[in-house]
């Protein structure tokens, strides 16, 4: 799903993301993270690796939205700084 843009996980997302327990987005280029806004309480593990665009303002959305998570792989994600992390 490298060439899938948000738009099109908004799509898969919005029906099941409140639920979703774990997500698996690795090197899906072409997304900016919007979408990460739908995913909800219950989500425990998120992979983002290679998400390039992911950037800061879709970080505070899910650090909103996902008080359960518990593991978050964010390796190439440059758009992301240490100073999100704090």
């Amino acid at each position: 799903m490298a060439n899938a843009t948000d738009k099109a996980f908004w799509y898969l997302i919005k029906g099941c993301g409140r639920s979703l327990r774990f997500v698996d987005l690795r090197g899906s280029r072409r997304l900016h993270g919007r979408c990460l806004r739908l995913l909800g309480n219950e989500l425990e593990q998120l992979y983002l690796d290679g998400c390039l665009h992911i950037d800061e303002m879709a970080f505070e959305d899910l650090c909103v939205n996902a008080a359960s998570l518990k593991e978050l792989r964010i390796n190439d994600c440059y758009r992301i700084t240490d100073e999100n992390l704090r």
